[in-house]
């Protein structure tokens, strides 16, 4: 990216691979900041070894020239004048080289200026965009058995499998091609947006359930760990063709589209405080900017003094950070000097990723309250860690404050003190444990924790664990499979056990580093020792009859 970060609210990655049956990759990708936005582009080369690697370079080359040399008022015209421009220069190059003759590329490109999205395409390769766990194909195949679909004589489902569904109508260095087409609207993105960039590689051989399940996974994956695990999955259902995967990605919504978006992420991302102001006028106008903004007018000081502040962008999320002491709940890991990476420990164990693809220095992010916490340096992989550090937190809010050239961001997560909610105290306050104690158990009643002392030795002196626990830690080997075992008899529980006096709601579930299957007596999990995050992960299992709440597994690895 150029040095004016204009479009820090998004980042591009991308990759190709040769796949498993061709001899040479006839795909080529580009992505390039010019006068008329930040363009991303995939050509799929065809005619030979040769020819098809010839034709996607050079429409990929030819295209981002004349983009940087050629300024458009509309986007839209950007895109077909650049596509007749590649067209031009491969039927120029065949006529220097008859060996090349018959070579073509498919293209789809997507240009990102003011804050919208410009896409259009040639060809059979295509655009998706996912949001909110949901994948539509922005762009149109020019293929025979698209034509055949369109005319209803075959099904989308027959067309995957349609013994011609390679032969193209239109592509890049054919004398009769067709300009781009181009949808008639922009699009106006929003946070968390991920538009997907692909030649029929990866479509072809990836189902779009798959494509969404695997690029949606914000949380769990970098952006280039997705785009190579997509090009690994169609290597893995036969690799057939080659491979090519682009991800353009929006961390927020770009301040130019606003006044598009609708009116609850408006408010919610943006704080508009006159709105609001206006709202709370009359009892309905209070009940309307209570539903959008929940728990907001519990904001801390600090983030009512930012909002007054020229320069400053706030950005508040609903996922709630629970408050316990001692307990690490947000890790902030740089990205090479390009931005950085906010993992967010919601209150059901849930690690949030909050991309900042700004050129920010974590070491100098300013935490509020900054009484409430301590800085963990020791990690020196490049993350920093904030545990909380006092018995009561009084904030109703945690912010991160980046600052960067003259703009300042606030990222702003509620909090939910524990400590409060489960007390063993009648009146709410925490009750204090000793360094050789531990709560096993509890009912809805706060009076009725029940303490268990490791110092005695007498079994009789020990109290029977005959409460619902709320939480469990477990610590595992760093290789192999480690069996847990979650159990509703009253005996005391074993090392690998954890009890609970409710009945287990939970199911069969599974992840990337652990399963459970229940039964409503036991609960047993099973967990991938290696695959444990960052050597330490929660597992959160719903509970029946306890107003809503939820057992927390927390499995780290021994020392």
């Amino acid at each position: 990216m150029s040095d004016n970060k204009q479009f820090y609210y998004c980042n591009v990655e991308g990759n190709t691979d040769v796949g498993c049956q061709r001899k040479a990759n006839e795909d080529w990708y580009g992505h390039f900041e010019c006068k008329n936005g930040l363009v991303s582009v995939v050509c799929d080369g065809m005619g030979g070894h040769v020819g098809g690697a010839t034709a996607s370079h050079l429409a990929v080359d030819t295209i981002q020239n004349f983009l940087e040399q050629n300024y458009f008022d509309d986007p839209r015209k950007a895109i077909i004048e650049a596509c007749n421009v590649a067209n031009a220069a491969l039927l120029q190059r065949t006529q220097e080289q008859p060996d090349l003759a018959g070579m073509g590329a498919t293209c789809v490109m997507l240009i990102v200026r003011n804050g919208k999205v410009y896409i259009g395409s040639i060809g059979d390769s295509r655009i998706y965009l996912i949001r909110s766990k949901t994948i539509t194909q922005l762009t149109t195949d020019q293929s025979y058995v698209q034509m055949l679909v369109d005319a209803h004589e075959i099904t989308k489902e027959q067309a995957e499998h349609h013994p011609r569904k390679n032969e193209i109508l239109n592509a890049i260095g054919l004398p009769t091609m067709q300009p781009a087409t181009v949808l008639p609207d922009p699009i106006n993105p929003e946070a968390g947006d991920i538009f997907l960039l692909c030649s029929d590689g990866l479509s072809g051989m990836v189902p779009d359930r798959e494509i969404l399940k695997i690029a949606s996974n914000q949380v769990g994956m970098t952006q280039r760990e997705r785009v190579n695990t997509l090009i690994q999955k169609a290597r893995k259902n036969g690799g057939h063709d080659n491979i090519t995967c682009l991800l353009v990605e929006f961390s927020i919504t770009p301040p130019e589209t606003g006044r598009n978006i609708p009116t609850k992420q408006k408010l919610i991302r943006y704080g508009l405080p006159a709105l609001a102001a206006l709202l709370l006028l009359g009892f309905g106008g209070y009940a309307l900017w209570k539903h959008f903004h929940p728990g907001e007018e519990a904001e801390s000081d600090y983030v009512k003094e930012m909002k007054q502040k020229k320069g400053v962008s706030v950005l508040q999320f609903n996922d709630t950070i629970p408050y316990n002491k001692g307990r690490i709940y947000i890790e902030i890991e740089g990205i090479k000097g390009l931005g950085a990476h906010v993992y967010i420990t919601d209150k059901n164990g849930k690690k949030d990723t909050i991309a900042i693809n700004k050129p920010i220095q974590i070491d100098s992010v300013v935490i509020m309250p900054d009484s409430n916490f301590t800085v963990d340096v020791s990690d020196l992989s490049g993350r920093r860690r904030f545990k909380f550090n006092e018995k009561k937190f009084d904030s109703e809010d945690v912010s991160l404050t980046f600052k960067h050239e003259d703009s300042t961001y606030v990222y702003v997560f509620p909090v939910e003190n524990q400590l409060k909610d489960f007390s063993a105290s009648g009146n709410g306050a925490p009750r204090d444990v000793s360094p050789n104690q531990r709560v096993i158990g509890e009912k809805k009643d706060p009076k009725l924790t029940v303490i268990e002392d490791k110092t005695t030795s007498s079994a009789e002196d020990v109290a029977e664990p005959i409460m619902e626990a709320l939480e469990a830690t477990f610590k595992v080997e760093k290789s192999g499979k480690s069996i847990l075992k979650l159990i509703s008899s009253k005996h005391a529980p074993t090392e690998t056990e954890a009890y609970t006096s409710y009945a287990i709601e939970a199911g069969s579930k599974n992840e990337l580093w652990y399963s459970y299957t229940c039964d409503g007596h036991t609960c047993t999990i099973t967990v991938d020792n290696t695959k444990i995050p960052n050597g330490s992960g929660l597992i959160v299992i719903p509970l029946q009859n306890a107003d809503g709440l939820q057992y927390t597994i927390r499995v780290n690895h021994k020392k």
